[in-house]
């Protein structure tokens, strides 16, 4: 008897493996691809053309001095947010895993007033 309980434990255990295997394909792998994130590229001067989806990091390696990228609202404006540690206000970003995180958050005071985080290359929007 204990050995068939074992048996039909295992069956029901695969059968339920299988299922978040689906469930991750499904959810899971698709972000992992980069849909949705955002890259980030290096400049050593203003970038010309600013992409969607892009973060442009300019300055010098270990001295960089701004962030430029395209508002997420959809406003096709081009932000661009202070690095430097004697100016106020000012941001900072990380980069781990290859995805950016720019800290603290960024919050438009005109225009389309957006209040949002970058975190990990996705953004998540502030209801405040």
């Amino acid at each position: 008897m204990e050995k068939y309980f074992l048996i039909l434990l295992n069956c029901r255990q695969m059968e339920m493996s299988s299922w978040l295997k689906q469930i991750e394909n499904h959810f899971v792998k698709p972000s992992l691809k980069g849909a949705g994130y955002y890259k980030f590229k290096f400049y050593k001067d203003d970038p010309q053309d600013v992409s969607d989806r892009v973060i442009y990091i300019v300055g010098e390696r270990q001295h960089y001095w701004k962030l430029c990228f395209r508002c997420p609202c959809g406003c096709n404006e081009v932000i661009s947010l202070n690095l430097l540690k004697q100016a106020n206000p000012r941001w900072r970003f990380i980069i781990r895993w290859r995805r950016i995180t720019i800290y603290p958050s960024i919050w438009r005071k005109i225009g389309c007033k957006s209040h949002f985080h970058i975190r990990k290359g996705k953004v998540d929007w502030s209801f405040t």
